[in-house]
């Protein structure tokens, strides 16, 4: 091989070893930052071999969802924050930042943008001690279930350290596996840590079931000519309508009967059926019948002759 050929060969070899020691790259980042809300902080990237090509920063989410939030191109910020600062000293470039808060917490990546396909990239994160704030977005506000299904119960809060979620039991999720009508109500979630407790967050759990009926009074005493009241008491969700029966028809209010409703907070209805002036005719059985989506319930009430007249407490 002619001296002149190997020559040129060393030469191409040792350019490519040049370039290749001299590829921008980074060679140092600062380790994670844990502050506390108000403080400062200073993000030190060392970038060597940099030449021509830029350095950056951008912010991206600790789960890492949605796109990087772009903070700074060489030595110019690309966002209206007056608390942040790029300070490029040789070859570190600082991000500093200041009255830190909760939102600044995150993944901050150091970037040599060198081409679209070459990017080198080092990373840090950035903890900041907060009290809990519960997510209205992600926990569960109102829940609805029919009877002896399972349902979840959700609470999910914001805070570092990670808080602690406490229902009557702990966790996120309050885990119902057959619901009763008794669950229904309002539950409590509260997120805790070290650094403070959430505001209490109220979850409603709505249970559906078929009319529950509970007669105070299956037989009931009266004399002749006497007024008397029956009442029966219906717990039911969604509420259910209320009929009386008698020999199969129903009831309306009229100079003979009085029907009346009366419904409270809890699903519970009273509903009370006057009979006035009693006949011997109207002695026998009544039905209180109920009815909504879930199912059907009826409770008889037996009405009887008394010697002597009943008068009824107030």
């Amino acid at each position: 091989m002619p001296e002149s050929c190997l020559k040129f060969i060393i030469f191409l070899l040792f350019a490519v070893h040049l370039g290749a020691s001299q590829k921008a790259r980074i060679t140092d980042i600062s380790l994670k930052q844990i502050k506390e809300i108000g403080e400062s902080t200073h993000l030190n990237c060392t970038a060597k071999d940099v030449g021509m090509s830029k350095v950056s920063w951008n912010k991206k989410k600790l789960d890492l969802t949605g796109d990087p939030i772009p903070i700074s191109f060489d030595d110019q910020l690309t966002i209206n924050d007056p608390r942040f600062k790029i300070v490029h000293d040789q070859d570190t470039y600082s991000l500093q930042i200041s009255n830190i808060g909760s939102t600044d917490m995150g993944i901050y990546e150091c970037q040599i943008f060198v081409s679209f396909d070459e990017r080198p990239t080092s990373s840090v994160e950035l903890l900041v001690r907060h009290p809990p704030v519960i997510s209205e977005k992600l926990s569960t506000r109102v829940a609805q279930v029919a009877e002896h299904q399972p349902v979840n119960l959700e609470c999910y809060a914001d805070g570092y350290p990670r808080p602690s979620i406490t229902w009557t039991r702990d966790g996120n999720v309050l885990k119902i596996t057959s619901t009763r009508k008794e669950d229904r109500g309002t539950y409590y979630c509260l997120a805790e840590n070290d650094v403070g407790k959430s505001n209490p967050k109220t979850v409603t759990l709505e249970v559906e079931f078929a009319p529950v009926i509970s007669i105070p009074r299956p037989k009931v005493a009266q004399a002749l000519d006497y007024d008397i009241e029956l009442k029966c008491r219906v717990e039911a969700y969604p509420p259910a309508s209320i009929v009386w029966l008698r020999h199969g028809n129903q009831l309306q209010s009229s100079e003979e009967y009085k029907i009346s409703n009366l419904a409270t907070v809890d699903q519970v209805t009273t509903s009370s059926l006057m009979i006035r002036g009693l006949e011997r005719d109207q002695y026998g059985d009544y039905y209180c019948q109920a009815r909504n989506s879930k199912g059907q319930s009826e409770s008889r009430i037996h009405v009887f002759e008394s010697v002597l007249p009943v008068l009824e407490l107030v």
